[in-house]
């Protein structure tokens, strides 16, 4: 594989295994009576093509914090044969704050899963859904404040951080990133970062009835009945749960013309440095 760049076998070959992945987990959320819904991509995947964005190379999902939280403690405690679920607080490496299930015997290594120590897998990633406070100011503490540590996050587990920037303006954006992944390890831990983070979910003034992802706090909100409770879709032949109101939810996501292709400069993976699939000789 070229790096940034799938060949159409390599890719095909990605999406089955995320397809498969997709399926152990809907079938372990109906055992366990736990709501989720395809979320971000997939979900756009799923109302525009019946199944994947066709250069898409993930599975987003989403759960409310109550469910999410139900998942992880029984995933965790008794995976299905075969995967594994790593979350901030079980696996060290693992920057996000929301989880992701992992194929065993795969790799899907990027340079900041190198650069954390994190063997990371082929994977499906789990959000959880917080409820956002109905006053202004809380709400925009809640925001700012998840938003800061989920980044000195991702900077205190590399310092490899995706850069748009061209010429001189990209060496100085990867200096400024080094400099602050160095000042993020000595002056805090993996600790004390989700200790502060965890604070953006805790509101003293009545909570809204609006939801976010407050790992990704830029995108949304939502109202919850724009999520829940979700509605069967078509994805790759098959059925699975989608957000309630989902034309509504992909405008507020990604805008009102989310129903047109983007031109091809724009369609992005995320191709990783190393990718083994099961099949796989090497």
């Amino acid at each position: 594989m070229e790096k940034g760049y799938y060949r159409a076998a390599e890719l095909k070959e990605l999406q089955s295994i995320l397809l498969e992945i997709l399926v152990v987990i809907d079938d372990f959320c109906k055992k366990n009576d736990i709501t989720y819904f395809l979320d971000s991509g997939t979900a756009l995947g799923a109302r525009r093509h019946k199944g994947f964005i066709p250069w898409d190379d993930d599975v987003d999902l989403g759960m409310m914090r109550k469910d999410y939280e139900k998942f992880v403690c029984l995933f965790e405690a008794c995976p299905p044969e075969g995967y594994v679920l790593h979350t901030y607080e079980n696996t060290p490496g693992v920057a996000g704050m929301f989880a992701k299930v992992c194929k065993k015997g795969t790799i899907f290594e990027t340079q900041e899963t190198k650069d954390a120590g994190f063997e990371q897998g082929i994977f499906v990633d789990v959000f959880p859904y917080d409820v956002l406070s109905s006053d202004r100011r809380e709400r925009q503490k809640q925001l700012r404040q998840a938003n800061f540590w989920q980044k000195a996050s991702y900077l205190y587990h590399s310092s490899s951080v995706s850069w748009e920037g061209k010429g001189l303006l990209t060496v100085i954006g990867k200096v400024v990133f080094f400099l602050a992944h160095c000042v993020l390890m000595i002056f805090t831990s993996r600790e004390a970062i989700l200790k502060n983070f965890n604070r953006s979910r805790v509101i003293k003034r009545p909570p809204s009835d609006e939801i976010i992802i407050l790992a990704y706090p830029t995108a949304g909100p939502y109202s919850v009945s724009m999520m829940i409770p979700p509605v069967d879709r078509e994805f790759e032949g098959r059925s699975f749960p989608c957000p309630s109101k989902i034309e509504d939810y992909l405008e507020v996501l990604y805008g009102p013309t989310w129903d047109k292709l983007p031109s091809e400069e724009k369609r992005k993976t995320h191709a990783p440095l190393r990718l083994v699939t099961n099949n796989d000789k090497n």
